[in-house]
């Protein structure tokens, strides 16, 4: 009886299917060890580096808000500024005067939009280098006057005057002392209201302080005193809104 061929080589078959199985086990095996060292070595390696891998865009995605809330702040909308300036806050800025750039600026659209105690908030979070200018502290001190922190504006509000002094910057002496002036004006104070409105109107003697001092010497019934600098306004200021405000504070003096 002759035995077919395909009988004889079946145990040859399957001898070559499973060497054939056993080479595709081990080589499954040598593909999943290769991919687990490398899974190990990101893992090690992000864990090391993972931060400066990811800085470059944080920092692009930050600045790109921060540049949106720019834009729409110049077009007054203010609501979608603030809503920008939170998204870059966050980001990760890898320059930091970039970063103080963008919560000073959320926090003077907060001001803007008269929400004094989120600006207060806003600007409570920045460091004491983030507001190393005069303007830096404007609507900070305003803010805590307009929401009720009298003793922490008028703390915060003389550091402003003195950075403003020592920058020669007119414009914020100006305006610290006027708000100090208001200050002191809310609580009543109005010998030392009076003494922050005449400094200032030394700075600028056709502003706004000027007429101040005038409330505040009359408000003293010092009436005199009062018609004198008003007098003396209204010569340097012949015409316009202060001159018209000028001419009304004459005649509640008595001048009229």
């Amino acid at each position: 009886m002759t035995i077919p061929k395909t009988i004889l080589d079946e145990p040859v078959q399957r001898a070559d299917a499973a060497d054939d199985g056993q080479t595709a086990y081990f080589s499954f095996l040598g593909v999943a060890a290769v991919g687990y060292i490398a899974l190990l070595v990101f893992i090690f390696t992000f864990g090391l580096y993972g931060d400066m891998l990811t800085s470059g865009v944080d920092d692009a995605c930050a600045e790109a808000s921060f540049q949106g809330g720019q834009k729409a702040l110049n077009l007054g909308n203010y609501d979608l500024a603030i809503r920008r300036f939170r998204r870059a806050q966050d980001g990760q800025f890898v320059d930091k005067q970039r970063e103080y750039d963008c919560g000073r600026s959320l926090c003077e659209t907060l001001f803007r939009l008269e929400r004094y105690d989120e600006a207060i908030d806003g600007y409570r979070a920045l460091p004491p280098e983030a507001l190393n200018m005069p303007g830096h502290l404007t609507a900070y001190v305003t803010s805590l006057r307009h929401a009720g922190h009298a003793a922490e504006a008028e703390r915060l509000g003389k550091q402003w005057l003195d950075m403003a002094r020592k920058a020669n910057d007119i414009t914020q002496q100006t305006w610290a002392y006027g708000t100090l002036g208001a200050i002191c004006q809310d609580a009543r104070r109005w010998d030392e209201a009076l003494v922050f409105y005449r400094r200032g109107a030394a700075v600028a003697p056709d502003s706004q302080l000027a007429l101040s001092a005038v409330t505040a010497l009359h408000t003293l019934g010092r009436d005199d005193e009062a018609m004198h600098e008003v007098d003396a306004f209204l010569s340097r200021v012949p015409t316009g809104d202060l001159h018209e405000q000028a001419v009304r504070l004459r005649a509640q003096c008595g001048g009229m």
